[in-house]
Parts: structure tokens; sequence; C-alpha cells
């Protein structure tokens, strides 16, 4: 019952947070008093780990294999259109490059994540008031709370930032860097270029580390809330971004050598994938949906895009599809796969009928593993920091290490690894794409080298491809928060 009465009030205290420069925030003796108390501190810290985990489970998580081209519509499973295949869910504007500011689908994730930002703020300005705590358990606090902040500032600047090499010295538009509460009415930030909005991130970040003790601030594992491993994997994650190849290195290398994380291996990748409820023992970050006393999921998690459920009933027993995401793997993602490696097995192949002009066929579709049966929301596993580290080096023209990097994912994978290359950034590009796919990269893989996005197979849009460069790599800032601020611009072509 008791758990049950915090995520009341967890909820309550998210719920009470207002959009972003559109009304101001709660009553100053509120937070006063949510501050008053070690305990209430950790309140309001799980409430901003809760809002985080409900905006990266939510368009965000899916948005980048979308729009880039990891991802294929499953026919449509009851009513009068069973069968077809068509464009569902709420991304539609989105995977049609016509996303518009009147009705961004993303305007929802824009004001909660400023909203988680404010929530942020008050952490960090309020720990070092608390009257009954010491001081490793404040500095953890706003480590924590420090942390989370240049995390979804990071992720609004994948969203609404052009990539880091679009213009000279990253001039070009960022984002609100908000370091302080935001008060609609009162408070009329500009965006800052995407230059300092990187460094700001950063900041943070390093900040962070500065901070962090040995205990983490609120019970639970060690991977589902930031601390030092999680932070530095996360700076690696930014800095390859910002394409600052050094201090990816330095911080992915880190994260390798004093994680205490290891690879899966070879043999157990796949059962790794499919522990239900669990996640994969090289995780370094995930964010836990929370649940009720009775063990009923409080918000929704990434399952719901990918997974695909069965019923089993007769004597002998016939295993039947019983439900299924909107979202399968495109053939242009699963013909990267060669025969022999391991991730090609990763995937659950259900033949499922597809409506034509001819009748209904069948056609085999192919759901991730990787989402299945609620898990959390992964954020980072180790995989990604041998990636950062094989093309932050390829960057600095250190080949061999670049290729140990790139051959040590590769033969986990059961391919032989790479003793030369004409073009080491397409083969990391492709190993990326091929090992984080349904991990909230792709779209920003492909604009941190300037390609162009090419959706040919399983594409039922009216545009399909996108070259680089191009306005539609980034989204509208929301109208809504154009109109209370007049210092606002807009991206170009919206």
């Amino acid at each position: 019952m008791k758990k049950y009465i915090f995520y009341i009030i967890l909820c309550l205290l998210v719920a009470g947070c207002n959009d972003f420069l559109d009304i101001e925030p709660r009553e100053e003796t509120s937070i006063t008093e949510q501050f008053s108390t070690l305990a209430g501190a950790k309140i309001a810290l799980a409430g901003a780990y809760y809002k985080t985990e409900d905006l990266y489970s939510g368009n965000f998580f899916a948005y980048p294999d979308l729009a880039g081209g990891n991802i294929c519509f499953t026919p449509t499973q009851n009513g009068s259109n069973i069968g077809i295949i068509s464009k569902r869910g709420q991304l539609l504007n989105i995977y049609d490059f016509n996303d518009d500011a009147f009705s961004s689908n993303f305007t929802g994730f824009y004001n909660d994540s400023y909203n988680a930002i404010n929530n942020t703020n008050n952490i960090i300005n309020y720990a070092d008031r608390l009257p009954d705590a010491t001081d490793q358990q404040k500095n953890q606090i706003k480590a924590e709370a420090l942390a989370l902040r240049g995390f979804l500032h990071f992720n609004l600047l994948q969203v609404y930032g052009q990539t880091y090499n679009f213009s000279a010295n990253a001039t070009h538009k960022g984002i609100v860097f908000a370091d302080k509460i935001l008060k609609g009415g009162i408070d009329f930030p500009a965006r800052q270029n995407v230059a300092t909005s990187y460094n700001l991130v950063v900041k943070d970040l390093q900040m962070a580390l500065s901070l962090f003790s040995q205990t983490a601030a609120l019970a639970g594992s060690n991977t589902s809330y930031f601390n030092v491993v999680s932070t530095k994997a996360i700076l690696a994650r930014v800095a390859l971004q910002k394409n600052d190849w050094q201090l990816a290195v330095s911080s992915a290398s880190a994260v390798i050598a004093s994680s205490g994380i290891e690879l899966m291996s070879t043999a157990n990748y796949i059962s790794e994938w499919e522990k239900p409820n669990l996640p994969v023992s090289e995780v370094i970050f995930e964010l836990t949906a929370p649940k009720a006393s009775n063990s009923d999921l409080v918000s929704s998690t990434v399952a719901t895009y990918y997974e695909i459920t069965f019923l089993t009933s007769g004597n002998p027993p016939v295993r039947t599809v019983s439900t299924y995401g909107n979202y399968a793997a495109s053939a242009n993602l699963i013909n990267l796969f060669a025969a022999n490696d391991i991730r090609k097995n990763n995937f659950i192949i259900q033949s499922l009928r597809v409506k034509t002009t001819n009748g209904f066929v069948n056609r085999n579709f192919y759901f991730t593993k990787k989402h299945q049966d609620n898990a959390g929301t992964l954020v980072c596993r180790l995989s990604e920091m041998y990636l950062i580290q094989a093309e932050a080096n390829a960057r600095m023209n250190n080949t061999a290490v670049a290729l140990n990097a790139l051959n040590t994912v590769r033969n986990r994978s059961n391919l032989n690894s790479l003793a030369n290359t004409t073009d080491i950034f397409e083969e990391i590009f492709l190993e990326r794409r091929r090992e984080m796919c349904f991990e909230t990269f792709f779209l920003y893989d492909i604009a941190r080298i300037n390609k162009s996005v090419s959706r040919s197979d399983d594409c039922i849009s009216a545009l399909c491809n996108l070259n680089f460069p191009n306005n539609r790599f980034v989204l509208p800032i929301p109208r809504s928060s154009i109109n209370v601020n007049e210092n606002m611009i807009q991206n170009e072509g919206y």
C-alpha cells in the first residue's frame, strides 16, 4: 500500500508542473514544503526519473528508427480494413516528413521535457537547503538531477537542432537551455546555438561526475539511476554527436575499462534479449517503468510499438497471434544481416495476412526481441561504447584502434574481423545500424555523417527519401511555445 501511495504522490508531483513558458510553476510555498526534508527531495527526484522515463519511452523512442528507415508498418489486425498495411500511430506527420508547428506530433514531448527540466532545477536549487541530509546526500541528489537535466536537454537538442557540423562552428540554432526555473509571462529565453547548447549539456554531465558519491539517492538497481558509469556513457554519446572525438574516446573507454560490465557473449546474445521483464546483462542504464502495488504498470513501455503476443489453446495446443504492435523491422534493415550474423535470430518472424488487390497473401514480418514483455526502457548498453570508440578513433585517424573496437562487436556477432577497409566510416555506420537498431539512434547517425534518408523498401509515405542537408531533419518548435515567448525563433522551413 505504501508503494502505491508513493506513486500517487509521484504522479501528482509530475502532473502539478505546468506547460513550459505557459503558466507559472507551482507556488513557492509548496516547493519549500516539498524540499523541507530529505524524503521530500527523494520523492521529487523519483518524480523527475518517472517523467524522464515517460518521455523517453514515448514518441521519442520510435522516432529515429521510423524516420530513418528501420521500421515498416504491420497490417491492420481487425476492423473493416483488416490486413491492410497503412500508416498508424502518433507519428504520421513525422513519418511523412511534414510535421507542422501548429499540430506537431512532438508538442507534448517538447512541453513535458521542459516540465521535467524545471523539476530538476528545483531539486538542484533546493538540495543544499535540506536540513536533515548530509553533504554527501545533498551532493548525490544534485548529481543525479544534473545528469537528468543534461540528458533531457540533449534529447531535445537531437530533435530540434540540426547535426553539429550543419554550419561552420555549429552556430546554427540549438535549444533553450533552462538552468533555472522558467516562468511564463516573465522569462523569455532565446535559443542558444548548437555549439553552446552542447557545451552546456557537457557542463551539466561533468558537474554531476564531480558530485557523485558511492550511494545512490534512491533504492533500486544501480542501472536504474544515474551514477558515474551511466553518466560517463551518456557523456560519450553526447561527445560523439558534438564531434568531440577525444572526449568521446576517453569517456567510452572509461566505461569499458572500469564499469565491471562485460559484453554479452556470442552464445548468450539471443537468450539475453529473450529474458522476460529483465534487462540484458550489458545494460548500463535502463529507465524502469514504475508499477503500482498490484504490479500493474503505471505508464506504458516501448513494447507498445514492437511487441507481439500469442495465445495457446486446443489439444494438441496451437499457438496463434493475439496482438502485435504497429512496427516491425524494414526489409532494408533485415537485408543488412549476413546469414551467419547471430543478430538475424533476434527477431520473431511471424507470417501475417496482408490484403492486396488480388486478395490476401501471407507475408513474414520481423518483430524485434529487444522490446518484448514490457521490459524497462533501454537507454544505454556496452556495445554502444565500443562503437563510439570505433568512430571517434577513426575520426582521429587511429585506424588500427578503431578497427579493433569495431571488430569486438563484429566478432561477438559471429562476423569475421575486418583487417582493413576502404571506408571505415561506412562500416561503422552499418554496424551501428545492425547492433543499435530500435534503440533511438538511426536518424541521428544518418545526420551525423551527413547521409541522406533512403526508405525504399516497405515505405508507404509520399516522401520516402530525404536528401541531406534538409530542414526536415529536425522538427518544428511547437507554435504554442512561440506564441508565449517573444524571443523564440522557429526552425527554418516551418
